[in-house]
């Protein structure tokens, strides 16, 4: 009976195994005629994979060694494809992602609360008695209330787009970049 070894075995020795095996079948082979040498060894899946062969006495052969081995295919299969509504999840997320990345370099997580902390202490002040640093923070900040909101209004229309796919035109949908 064929000994079975794995393909992943095969692959990852460090060895070429079928040469391998050649090599020592055919020491073997060669140690049939003489005496008092010890046998050769190999790798102990090599010698696994060697079987000998005893003819009858009355055949006049000499023993034989043949390598009787099975590679079992143990490559796992490749992931099911997406589902469609998986692929617009992706593309979804994919929106998502882009969105935040762009608005972060626009409006700096780490500065947001005390940017709008100080918009609305300069809100709260009579426009009369601003002083010209309050009217440039309040239009900074207005301004880019306004790019976001551009941004978020972007993000929220291809995202419609995504949900309006069908299976024939997902994979021509290309997102369009923020700016």
């Amino acid at each position: 009976m064929a000994t079975k070894v794995l393909k992943s075995t095969i692959d990852n020795i460090g060895f070429d195994f079928p040469a391998a095996l050649e090599e020592h079948r055919q020491a073997l082979l060669k140690h049939r005629y003489t005496v008092n040498e010890p046998a050769p060894t190999a790798h102990p899946w090599v010698e696994q994979c060697i079987n000998r062969v005893k003819y009858p006495p009355e055949d006049g052969k000499p023993d034989d060694f043949i390598a009787d081995y099975e590679v079992v295919d143990d490559t796992p299969p490749p992931p099911p494809a997406p589902s469609f509504e998986e692929q617009k999840q992706r593309l979804i997320g994919a929106v998502a992602a882009a969105e935040g990345a762009y608005l972060l370099k626009i409006d700096p997580m780490g500065k947001r609360r005390l940017t709008s902390m100080k918009y609305a202490d300069a809100k709260s002040i009579v426009e009369d008695k601003r002083s010209p640093a309050d009217n440039a923070l309040i239009e900074e900040y207005e301004e880019r209330a306004k790019r976001v909101k551009a941004i978020n209004w972007m993000a929220a229309e291809m995202m419609a787009e995504v949900e309006d796919l069908t299976p024939e035109t997902i994979d021509s949908w290309v997102m369009k970049p923020f700016k």
